[in-house]
């Protein structure tokens, strides 16, 4: 039942599929597991049916004996809900059990838990060892996340060449993960030139196998497409095989009406899911519903909360989020110290919002000595981002004398021209 539920496809020795098995009494389990309650007309003897509280214990008392494949099964179940209360942090204790210890699925799923920050606190440091004693076993599916982390530079020095190589070694087996890391190799251009149509290729084949994070990487094509219809379908299906991103780009459909009717509750449960499951995106979006009361009742201590954990999993948004509630007293006490402190930790990751946020505080004296000097190289600094806003700021400068030599009108009328051109308003 274990392997039936990694491939759909999976045929038993009579030719049957998972779905034709499904009509017998065992492999009702998985079905039910699954969701797929229609399997119950099938039977006629309903005390033949297995309930999921039943088969999770069968895993529990198999587990406690040794059984590998069924404590692999029992983590699984607690990860995701299935047959007993979602507990994040009971599989993860589960991953990294004795029993496991030299799993490379277990080390595999581990290594998710520390890099997501799931049922656990976020470690890149302890992702990548984990994902490493997988890949030297050859496991693919740590050889892909090991990959993913070369590609992006996340605990590790960033060798997109190397990620290419190494998703391009897997693939060769028909690895459905490997295939979607090749076409996001081939989209943004790391380790081979870039090329869109191959990339949307790879992404349509991985997403054939009914790979997660590829139907989402190809949903967000459609929507960059303004398919929004196509994207929507896609989101759902990443949504329904239990990929993280693809619950918060459902979500965000929801919310914003794009490819289905704005549903603002919908949206809520979507984002409550995708954060259990380590989304830091979809932790921000959720507190602010609960600032703005969308969708959910308002509850702007609760958001602090959200922005609090997001922080914790080193998000940048998470840390302005929290640094302006500190400052404008929401949720919290007003603190501005807190908040020049949130800031600054969001600037030495190189966020241009928070660096603008940062000269604001030394311009006012929120938190920091008052030093214009200091504000006007903040605000440069992100200017050199990018950041409208910015550009907006380095006008009033001139135009008022801070932290420049002396006022320049001729200075400041430039780049208030510049701001508008860019779009600002103000």
């Amino acid at each position: 039942l274990v392997k039936a539920k990694a491939n759909v496809n999976l045929r038993d020795k009579e030719g049957l599929t998972a779905f034709e098995i499904s009509q017998k009494r065992g492999a009702y389990v998985l079905s039910l597991l699954e969701g797929e309650r229609k399997a119950t007309e099938e039977i006629e003897n309903k005390e033949d049916i297995i309930t999921p509280g039943e088969i999770t214990t069968e895993f529990e008392e198999a587990a406690a004996k040794g059984d590998i494949e069924a404590a692999l099964a029992l983590a699984e179940c607690h990860m995701f809900g299935k047959g007993v209360p979602r507990d994040p942090q009971k599989a993860f204790e589960l991953y990294s059990s004795e029993i496991l210890a030299s799993n490379p699925k277990a080390l595999t799923e581990l290594g998710r838990c520390y890099h997501f920050g799931i049922g656990v606190g976020k470690s890149l440091e302890k992702a990548i060892p984990n994902y490493q004693k997988a890949a030297e076993m050859m496991y693919p599916d740590a050889r892909c996340e090991l990959a993913w982390c070369f590609a992006k530079g996340e605990g590790i020095p960033k060798e997109p060449e190397y990620a290419f190589q190494i998703f391009s070694e897997v693939a060769e087996s028909e690895h459905a993960g490997a295939i979607c890391g090749l076409g996001y190799c081939y989209q943004k251009g790391l380790g081979v030139d870039i090329d869109e149509k191959k990339a949307v290729a790879l992404y349509e084949r991985s997403a054939a196998k009914g790979h997660g994070n590829a139907y989402t990487l190809l949903g967000k094509c459609f929507l960059t497409a303004n398919n929004v219809d196509e994207a929507f379908l896609l989101f759902q299906k990443a949504s329904n095989v239990g990929d993280r991103a693809g619950k918060y780009y459902l979500a965000r459909c929801y919310h914003d009406g794009k490819g289905v009717e704005r549903n603002s509750e919908e949206a809520v449960r979507l984002y409550q899911e995708a954060t259990i499951l380590g989304d830091t995106e979809a932790l921000l979006r959720l507190g602010r519903c609960y600032m703005k009361g969308d969708g959910v009742k308002r509850d702007s201590k609760k958001a602090v909360q959200l922005y609090k954990r997001a922080t914790e999993l080193d998000s940048t948004g998470g840390m302005i989020s929290l640094g302006d509630c500190y400052e404008r007293a929401t949720g919290v006490e007003r603190d501005f110290k807190k908040a020049a402190m949130l800031y600054q930790q969001a600037a030495d990751k190189g966020d241009a919002r928070a660096i603008l946020r940062l000269g604001e505080c030394y311009e006012n004296a929120k938190g920091v000595k008052k030093s214009a000097k200091t504000a006007y190289d903040y605000y440069r600094q992100a200017e050199g981002t990018g950041l409208n806003e910015a550009v907006t700021r380095i006008a009033w400068c001139f135009a008022n004398g801070v932290g420049v030599d002396e006022k320049d009108g001729s200075k400041a009328f430039d780049m208030f021209t510049k701001a508008m051109k860019g779009g600002s308003k103000e």
